[in-house]
């Protein structure tokens, strides 16, 4: 059984501070003191945020690093959602319209539970890297796990899971592989999270190592249908 990936609720990686105006006052000087020869500080130009888009063969890429993920070469990532409720509700309706994302349990035993196949093992074309609910994105979701808890009489010990399709894992391991300067399995916390914003489904706020990285993964539409 794949090891689960525990998507954090929501949580605040910190907030945005405002830089106020600095005001330099002209200062009076005594008479015959020379004044030392100030050139302003130059500012180094700060590079734009690199924008990953993703190609066929980036798809494949994450695909292989999938596969390595199932070898026992585990990623340990979280992905954090909007602070926002409405942008959360929204990004819940395009990753489960759009993309695949199904609701699910998984058990003491180690024993899966999907709302269309009932218990068993991972489906077909869904992604190993299971992530845990700390709290439902929306109210639809609450109402899915709610049903399929109800259906196979699950306790509160199990534990309610976001369970992506490969090919949304791929996308996303390959666009982190390309902003990283070492293979994924080398670092001990990746994270970032989620954006819809343009149109887009994006990753953003990215971290290697608790370190920030300047880029965005753009995963796809958030159109579809």
């Amino acid at each position: 059984m794949p090891e689960i990936r525990r998507q954090p609720e929501q949580a605040n990686l910190g907030g945005t501070a405002s830089l106020g105006d600095i005001l330099l006052a002209d200062a009076l000087q005594p008479a015959n003191e020379v004044q030392p020869d100030i050139q302003p500080e130059i500012q180094p130009e700060v590079p734009p945020a690199k924008e990953v888009t993703l190609s066929a063969a980036d798809i494949g890429e994450g695909m292989r690093l999938l596969h390595q993920a199932e070898e026992g070469e585990p990623f340990y990532f979280e992905l954090f959602w909007p602070r926002d409720q409405h942008q959360s509700k929204r990004l819940y309706g395009v990753l489960n319209k759009c993309y695949g994302m199904e609701s699910a349990y998984l058990d003491g035993q180690g024993n899966l539970y999907f709302p269309a196949q009932g218990r068993g093992n991972l489906p077909s074309g869904f992604s190993p890297l299971l992530h845990q609910v700390g709290a439902a994105a929306a109210a639809e979701e609450e109402r899915r796990l709610q049903r399929l808890k109800s259906r196979y009489r699950l306790d509160d010990s199990a534990s309610a899971l976001r369970v992506h399709r490969r090919t949304t894992h791929a996308a996303l391991l390959s666009g982190l592989s390309r902003l990283a300067g070492k293979p994924l399995s080398e670092y001990k916390s990746i994270s970032g999270r989620y954006e819809v914003r343009d149109n887009q489904l994006a990753v953003t706020e990215i971290m290697l190592d608790r370190k920030p990285v300047s880029g965005r993964i753009i995963l796809g539409s958030a159109h579809c249908g």
